[in-house]
């Protein structure tokens, strides 16, 4: 699978480590790829990140807990990315999805 780029803006690239690491989850079993997708930051991160959020909206964060809050945001991007492409592995490979199937397994 290549992602779609945009070159007009360097900086929202994807690195090509990232890449890699993404096009290799094809190789991932049916098993693995559903653990990928199921995964969630952990519970105590979207605690952190949505005190961080508020005290951003509010104009009343650090610059230590902005740079934080970047930290955070970029590795729930980095997650999403991951679950995609797990949900476009399985899609591929014939499964239906469903936000259901993508509940935690001991929800």
């Amino acid at each position: 699978m290549r992602w779609p780029i945009t070159h007009d803006q360097p900086d929202s690239e994807i690195p090509a480590k990232e890449l890699a690491a993404l096009d290799a989850m094809v190789n991932l079993s049916d098993d693995a790829l559903w653990a990928v997708a199921r995964e969630q930051m952990p519970a105590d991160i979207q605690v952190r990140m949505s005190v961080l959020m508020t005290k951003n909206n509010f104009g009343t964060i650090t610059d230590e807990e902005y740079a934080d809050l970047t930290a955070y945001s970029e590795e729930g991007n980095k997650l999403t990315l991951r679950k995609a492409t797990a949900m476009k592995y399985l899609m591929d490979r014939g499964h239906k999805v469903t936000l259901d199937d993508l509940k935690p397994v001991d929800e």
